[in-house]
């Protein structure tokens, strides 16, 4: 249920403005890869980092590109999860 609410959560509501604040999605710093490869990791079951040109998807020291391949759910409690989830809305979206 969590990742269907975030996956939708990033498509309608957040993709958007991430585009528009940076000038694309691969320009986005750190934090936005981080929540965009979360939002793949969901979608794809695993963590499938092909992105290249862009910041590495970094949080509190968490680099995803080294984890490539790796289940989320082994990196992430569901408490670091939400608690990433408003780090990111406080830092990016408001």
């Amino acid at each position: 249920m969590i990742a269907a609410t975030y996956m939708e959560w990033w498509e309608k509501e957040v993709k958007d403005i991430i585009i528009s604040q940076y000038g694309g999605l691969k320009k986005a710093n750190s934090i936005c890869q981080f929540a965009r490869q979360i939002r793949n990791a969901f979608a794809h079951s695993k963590i499938n980092i092909t992105v290249e040109a862009c910041s590495d998807p970094i949080w509190k020291g968490l680099n995803l590109l080294e984890h490539n391949g790796k289940n989320l759910t082994d990196l992430l409690t569901t408490a670091d999860f939400i608690n990433f989830w408003i780090e990111f809305e406080e830092a990016e979206l408001t």
